[in-house]
């Protein structure tokens, strides 16, 4: 008598059937995840901004202007005086503090790049972040 001791053609294709099922259904939830987590990751680098913004106007008696879009946030620094040096200050304090690559400080600008293009409650929760600027 001969036994058989591995799985049957029929029994492998059901396998794989579930575990395309799964996998249809996996992939999208977990794309819809990393986006909402980027997103997310964003909107707190522009928390952490603002702070920064916030710290360096009281230190250096600047004012800053801010501007969202989907792609990016700007901060713009401005002075009663007519020097740069407490702006470009400014901008370079909010640079060190956030300490992240997509945040660059270009004299009186720091420009804060998003990994992806916000949606539009991204946008609103990254101008509430920044809010506390204007």
């Amino acid at each position: 008598m001969k036994s058989n001791k591995g799985f049957s053609l029929v029994e492998l294709i059901v396998v794989i059937a579930i575990m395309a099922i799964i996998a249809g259904v996996a992939i999208p939830v977990y794309s819809a995840y990393i986006t909402k987590a980027e997103e997310s990751n964003s909107v707190q680098l522009c928390a952490d901004a603002a702070y920064a913004a916030e710290l360096a106007n009281i230190e250096y008696g600047t004012t800053a202007t801010v501007a969202v879009t989907a792609t990016t946030a700007t901060i713009t620094f401005a002075d009663t005086d007519d020097t740069t040096t407490n702006e470009n200050l400014a901008a370079a304090q909010v640079q060190t503090v956030a300490n992240d690559e997509k945040v660059v400080a270009s004299g009186a600008v720091v420009t804060i790049t998003f990994a992806k293009s916000l949606s539009e409650e991204g946008v609103t929760k990254a101008e509430e972040a920044l809010a506390r600027l204007n």
